[in-house]
């Protein structure tokens, strides 16, 4: 099975594209959707909840990461030929090894500020504010 990382920064469109190719009948994972796979940690590596307005003084001390055995066991039980990971975890790249290769979501500044402050967005990574 070849397995590809759709990654770019918050608002680029990742889950977008993961619901777009599940339409198509294609594999893929939106990866922050799986709470199984993605969470936050403390400096410690601790598992811990995200409060519901986290500040940048807490997103400094705190990252999202992705369960190394979460991973592996959805890489390792998929049944697909190709399959997508659309997402980014702050230790994606532990992972480089498993990927046949990675797509890079980029946009403009304007586009990008634009989705983080659309109300409709589905999620709110990459909108708090000073």
């Amino acid at each position: 099975m070849s397995v590809y990382l759709v990654t770019g920064v918050s608002g680029a469109g990742k889950t977008t594209l993961a619901h777009a190719l599940q339409r198509r009948g294609v594999a893929a994972i939106d990866t922050d959707a799986d709470t199984t796979l993605a969470y936050f940690v403390d400096t410690a590596g601790t598992v811990v909840d995200r409060p519901p307005a986290p500040d940048f003084a807490w997103l400094a001390t705190h990252r999202w990461v992705w369960s190394p055995t979460r991973l592996v066991e959805l890489l390792e039980h998929h049944r697909h030929d190709t399959l997508f990971l659309c997402g980014h975890a702050d230790n994606d790249t532990e992972f480089l090894e498993r990927y046949a290769g990675a797509f890079l979501l980029c946009l403009d500044e304007i586009t990008t500020l634009r989705r983080l402050a659309d109300p409709q967005r589905g999620n709110d990574f990459g909108a708090v504010g000073d």
